[in-house]
C-alpha cells in the first residue's frame, strides 16, 4: 500500500512537471498561449481566413498545446508563428 501511494505521488509530480514545460514552450513573443484543451488542427490561418473558411475536418478534438492569442492567426502551418495580419 505504501509503495502505491509513493508511486501515485511520483506520477502526479511528473505530470505537473511536463505540463509546466509545455506552458513554457509557448512563445509569448510569438503571440501564443497555452491551452489545456485546444483544438490545434482547427486553428484559423491565413489560407482559411482568405477563403472565409472556419472549419477544417479534424479528428483531434481536445489536446493541450500552444494556440494563437485572440485576434492572431497562423500563417499556414501549426508550426508557423501567430500573426495579426496576413
Amino acid at each position: 500500500m505504501y509503495v502505491c501511494v509513493i508511486l501515485v505521488a511520483l506520477l502526479i509530480t511528473l505530470d505537473l512537471t511536463v505540463a509546466r514545460r509545455r506552458r513554457k514552450a509557448c512563445d509569448n513573443s510569438k503571440n501564443e498561449v497555452y491551452s489545456t484543451c485546444g483544438n490545434l488542427c482547427k486553428q484559423m490561418n491565413c489560407h482559411n481566413r482568405a477563403n472565409n473558411d472556419t472549419y477544417q475536418p479534424c479528428n483531434d478534438q481536445c489536446r493541450p498545446g500552444c494556440i494563437c492569442k485572440l485576434g492572431y492567426v497562423r500563417h499556414e502551418l501549426l508550426t508557423d508563428p501567430c500573426i495579426k495580419d496576413c
